[in-house]
């Protein structure tokens, strides 16, 4: 006979017993906890001696350019190459692991600021390709000011790698919606089939090549992480004649991290 009034006492009072949905969550974040920590204990002792040998091939190259035939550049251009992809690998992978895991610094946040910032982030990419980026007046939110700089430079820079044969040009939007606010990040790229639009936030899912649309396939994943962590949803959309726009939403109202929640200031922010 099992003492039901003692077994009653226990899962009041929190105790779950082994087995149970809530012990199996728990074992599951302290692994996920664990394998976040592993990533990135590994990633930044990846990176020191990765940098090394990339310096080491670079000077050997500048030094010794002259007395290599077209084999020896050639191998030594690949191996610049792997030790690059190699670099934005764990820098990505480090980035999504701060993504997952991180406090989010929630305050009051213009989003034409963090777009600007952004664009200065990959203001070499726009101008060697003679790109055009522009925006609507976008609004104040609550959110973590560097996560939402990250999300923009993501998401034009994916404008700027599948923009085609033509320079790209970049539109960003935003709409007020019931409880949230609606962003848009317009191109007039190559698009996607519709087959693949949720396919692409999977973490290192490629639709292309990687020999002619380059990257480690993690941008649009990091993407879906921020927007989720602060409360709100990504998609792609078609649009109307070429190319594709990303959606996403951030609610006006913006859970703190602590239990309860603050609104989000629902008006515009600064001029575009």
């Amino acid at each position: 006979m099992r003492d039901t009034t003692t077994e009653s006492k226990s899962n009041r009072a929190g105790n779950s017993p082994p087995g149970t949905a809530l012990s199996q969550i728990r074992e599951l974040e302290r692994q996920n906890a664990e394998l976040r920590e592993v990533v990135s204990v590994a990633g930044h002792d990846l990176r020191q001696p990765l940098r090394n040998l990339r310096a080491c091939a670079e000077r050997f190259a500048r030094s010794q350019a002259a007395h290599l035939d077209g084999e020896a550049r050639e191998l030594l251009s690949g191996l610049l190459m792997g030790a690059r992809k190699t670099e934005r690998l764990i820098e990505d992978l480090l980035t999504y692991s701060r993504v997952l895991a991180g406090p989010l610094k929630l305050q009051r946040v213009d989003l034409n600021e963090t777009l600007n910032w952004a664009l200065q982030m990959v203001c070499d990419q726009v101008e060697q390709q003679r790109a055009r980026v522009t925006h609507d007046v976008l609004p104040i939110v609550r959110a973590d000011p560097a996560r939402m700089i990250q999300l923009f430079q993501n998401l034009v820079t994916n404008a700027l790698i599948y923009r085609g044969d033509e320079a790209a040009r970049v539109h960003v939007a935003a709409r007020s919606g019931p409880g949230e606010w609606i962003v848009s990040v317009r191109d007039q790229g190559i698009g996607v089939a519709s087959r693949d639009r949720e396919r692409i936030f999977e973490p290192f899912h490629r639709l292309y090549p990687e020999e002619r649309y380059p990257g480690t396939g993690l941008g649009l994943a990091i993407c879906r992480k921020i927007v989720e962590r602060h409360g709100g949803k990504i998609w792609m959309e078609p649009s109307p004649e070429r190319g594709a726009t990303l959606v996403f939403t951030l609610p006006t109202r913006t859970a703190t991290g602590t239990g309860g929640s603050r609104d989000a200031e629902p008006e515009p922010g600064g001029s575009a």
